[in-house]
């Protein structure tokens, strides 16, 4: 005799109830906003270029990077590489298939922002 289940049937269930799913969609939104925030803490963090035009009016800038930036820099690029990677781990462990593919927007995203903090390490140092 067959026992009676009353749970409910994952394949009945909207992806938008489901948990994994929906920590899986916040956790990328937020990688990506962590990113762009990175973005623009790096466009006030860096030194100002100075054109010609800019040069030949006397027209001064900051040829330094900016201090009081750069601890934000480090840590928003940070953060965002930390949950690429743990969003990475989390599909993996939910995917139910062996070859699914990596997600290609999180690994992008875990290499240029390993590339930001290493070229930004480096120009600072």
């Amino acid at each position: 005799m067959a026992k009676t289940w009353d749970g409910v049937d994952r394949r009945t269930t909207s992806k938008k109830h489901d948990l994994f799913y929906r920590l899986s969609r916040v956790g990328n939104i937020l990688s990506w906003i962590l990113f762009v925030s990175g973005l623009v803490v790096l466009h006030y963090a860096r030194p100002e270029r100075i054109s010609g035009v800019q040069r030949y009016w006397g027209v001064t800038g900051r040829e330094e990077w900016n201090d009081a930036l750069l601890p934000w820099l480090y840590g928003l690029f940070s953060l965002c590489i930390l949950f690429s990677i743990s969003m990475l781990l989390l599909r993996k462990y939910r995917s139910r298939r062996q070859n699914e593919k990596w997600a290609s927007g999180l690994v992008f995203l875990i290499v240029i922002a390993s590339a930001f903090v290493a070229w930004v390490y480096q120009a600072v140092a």
